[in-house]
């Protein structure tokens, strides 16, 4: 009986344990992304684990991600005796990236610029400089050029989380 016992608690303990303990501070975006597992009585980490590779000496209750890059994380633990296995899912975690396409529509003597940045959380914000003076917040600007030239043209998206990716290209403003 005190067998079962023990070993219902320590399932129960694994459980409750196991549920949401490993936490994150810090950011992909700033550079400093961390995961923990909280320090209690009688508990060592064993080892963590990316994408089921092992990571050579990493034993300490946090674990510093932008050194291994996103994918899904496992700690294994020795709690009281009895050995545990947690998972965290960083895999979905990166950076935007910013892009876009232009096409001049000469009728107009307008060039229309299409963001086409991609990123895994909602982009919230767009700073466009079009290398003439003129700048823009839309997603999709539209501007005229007075010159036949090539322009630097730069687009920074922000993402909801505060992530930051920029772009630069040239592009060339001609009646052609």
């Amino acid at each position: 009986m005190k067998f079962i016992t023990t070993l219902l608690f320590f399932s129960f303990f694994a459980t409750s344990f196991a549920q949401g303990v490993i936490e994150e501070t810090g950011t992909w975006c700033d550079g400093n992304l961390e995961i923990t597992v909280p320090e209690i009585d009688e508990s060592t980490v064993l080892g963590w684990y990316k994408d089921g590779e092992l990571l050579i000496g990493e034993t300490a209750n946090n674990l510093n991600c932008m050194t291994y890059g996103n994918g899904f994380y496992t700690v294994k633990m020795n709690v009281s005796g009895s050995e545990i296995t947690l998972l965290h899912d960083l895999s979905a975690i990166e950076g935007p990236s910013a892009d876009f396409n232009a096409k001049n529509m000469l009728a107009a003597a307008v060039t229309y610029f299409e963001g086409a940045s991609i990123s895994g959380e909602t982009i919230t914000a767009w700073h466009w400089d079009f290398g003439n003076g003129e700048t823009s917040t839309l997603q999709n600007p539209k501007v005229m050029f007075a010159e036949q030239k090539i322009y630097i043209i730069t687009l920074k998206v922000t993402t909801a989380s505060g992530c930051t990716h920029t772009i630069t290209k040239e592009h060339e403003w001609a009646y052609k």
